[in-house]
């Protein structure tokens, strides 16, 4: 049989060649590519960040806005509501005095209508009384045939 002798790695001057150009690769493509790619990135993750920072603060802002808005209207609302309110107590006084003086008006008018009506009565009366006693005596006389004294 054949003997075979060999081994698998050599180790001679080719070798350190060959690791110093892997770690002269490796150098290089950590200054050309790593670091550049790395703080493109980090840049990146800054700006995005600041954008997430900006978006939680106008939402803040937003929200606030929309509960300043919401208390607003509701005080206006409560406000109208009030003058509202006050409006109607004012109209309905102004209505119990307008019933109340018309109450009075039509009141003192048929009273008055009354003493009119008393006056114009008693005055009828009187008229018709004069009216009775002489044809009362035009009757008797007429009866009679005579004067009636």
């Amino acid at each position: 049989m054949l003997e075979v002798n060999k081994a698998l790695i050599e180790l001679n001057g080719t070798m350190a060649v060959q690791v110093i150009n892997f770690l002269i690769l490796v150098w290089l493509m950590n200054r050309l590519l790593v670091k550049p790619i790395g703080r493109v990135i980090t840049k990146r993750e800054g700006r995005i960040s600041n954008w997430f920072k900006e978006a939680a603060s106008h939402n803040a802002e937003t929200t606030e806005m929309l509960e300043d808005y919401n208390r607003v209207i509701e005080s206006t609302a409560r406000e109208v509501s009030a003058r509202q309110e006050e409006k109607r107590e004012k109209v309905k006084e102004e209505v119990t005095r307008e019933v109340s003086a018309t109450s009075d008006r039509a009141a003192k008018l048929v009273s008055e209508a009354e003493e009119n009506l008393k006056r114009e009565v008693a005055r009828v009366r009187e008229e018709l009384r004069g009216q009775a006693d002489h044809l009362a005596i035009e009757v008797v006389s007429k009866v009679l045939g005579r004067a009636a004294s």
